[in-house]
């Protein structure tokens, strides 16, 4: 990245160079353009790709996606073995200045919460909407055979209001 960014740098030194250097009968605006778009291009991609100029970060509830199926959301296996451990996948989303944070998962019975943070810049004032995926991963064990339910708390889009999606798990005796 830091070649790409030198290399954009020296695009936009050459035109304002030859631009400042030309006769003033030769002098057009529109050899400045390409220069204003690769500037333009820098500043906004530096801006969204938060994290690399010492920004703040926190942890916050990560968004979910109601339009999304909740096996969409979680995906996890339908049957499983008591005492074994399950592996889940969440996905959730976020912009150029959400990066994927940690997710504290509790186990109670035979109800797993797992509730995924994100790393969030606080401190960014531009960032883009581009919109991000993100697989946060968790393996658990269920105690005893019976039904089980996967609960996913998170921000509800585009809301931000605090939801819960659930799937439900097969769990078998060993």
């Amino acid at each position: 990245m830091r070649t790409i960014s030198v290399r954009i740098m020296a695009v936009i030194s050459e035109s304002l160079l030859a631009f400042n250097t030309a006769p003033p009968h030769r002098m057009r605006l529109g050899d400045l353009v390409p220069a204003l778009v690769l500037l333009t291009c820098a500043i906004f991609s530096s801006a969204c790709d938060a994290g690399r100029f010492g920004q703040d970060y926190e942890l916050q509830r990560a968004h979910l996606d109601p339009r999304l199926a909740a096996d969409s959301t979680i995906r996890m296996p339908t049957e499983a073995l008591a005492l074994e451990g399950v592996s889940i996948t969440v996905t959730t989303f976020g912009d150029g200045c959400r990066r994927k944070g940690r997710a504290i998962v509790s186990v109670l019975g035979s109800v797993v919460t797992i509730e995924p943070h994100d790393s969030v810049c606080v401190s960014c004032s531009v960032c883009n909407s581009v919109r991000r995926v993100f697989e946060h991963e968790a393996v658990v064990q269920f105690a005893s055979a019976g039904q089980g339910v996967v609960q996913v708390i998170g921000l509800i889009m585009p809301a931000d209001t605090l939801g819960v999606v659930e799937s439900a798990i097969t769990i078998r005796d060993p």
